[in-house]
């Protein structure tokens, strides 16, 4: 996506977040408790599970510091959109190695109404975005995505040039907890190496953070 995009992007996607939010919020209230051994109204169901979808976006708020096995890397700075359930997070990283590789990030989160699930928006300080709508299990939600864009890497007279990417992005955000976000990327590498024939490799590695919630 080209950076003129962008802020169109970030317009439509936010006025998507905040209206469907005020939505579930007025839902909320209303959601009758599920009775165990008795069939759930769909109605009722779809009410109780935005509930639970809008209880666990609001956990998404605050300030916080990023780490990596207890070694700060960033900082993320998460609002909510309007009164809804809606949040806009910003994420800075800082440490030698890093902010190359992944800069800022811009994500969003928001309901979907229509699956419902949770909606989620990440544009990267390459001017790429992408997204999906997820389910909500428990306290964690799980998304399928592009990698940012990597360039050549060399390792003495040895070149990797990443031809694909994807990545599954996890978060887990307990009540009252820091918050867990595991990436776990998917390349399909070309080894070059001078004077022979370049090699292919799939390559997958985890990447694990934690948000520790500064207020």
């Amino acid at each position: 996506m080209k950076a003129a995009l962008i802020a169109p992007v970030v317009l439509l996607a936010c006025a998507a977040l905040l209206a469907s939010g005020e939505v579930a919020a007025q839902a909320r209230g209303g959601a009758a408790k599920k009775k165990e051994g008795v069939a759930v109204d769909p109605v009722v169901g779809r009410i109780d599970a935005l509930a639970d979808m809008d209880t666990w976006l609001r956990r998404l708020a605050g300030r916080f510091r990023i780490t990596v096995i207890g070694q700060p890397i960033g900082e993320a700075d998460c609002v909510g959109i309007g009164t809804g359930s809606g949040v806009h997070c910003i994420y800075r990283f800082a440490r030698p190695g890093w902010e190359d590789r992944w800069g800022v990030q811009v994500r969003m989160f928001g309901l979907d109404l229509d699956a419902p699930g949770i909606n989620y928006l990440r544009l990267n300080g390459d001017s790429t975005a992408e997204g999906g709508v997820t389910k909500l299990r428990g306290d964690t939600i799980s998304f399928i995505g592009d990698c940012p864009v990597v360039q050549p890497e060399r390792s003495g007279p040895v070149i990797v040039t990443v031809l694909n990417c994807w990545q599954e992005l996890q978060m887990h955000a307990p009540r009252g907890r820091n918050i867990r976000i595991r990436n776990r990327i998917h390349q399909y590498q070309m080894i070059s190496v001078p004077g022979g024939r370049p090699s292919r490799a799939n390559v997958s590695f985890t990447q694990e953070w934690q948000l520790e919630r500064v207020r």
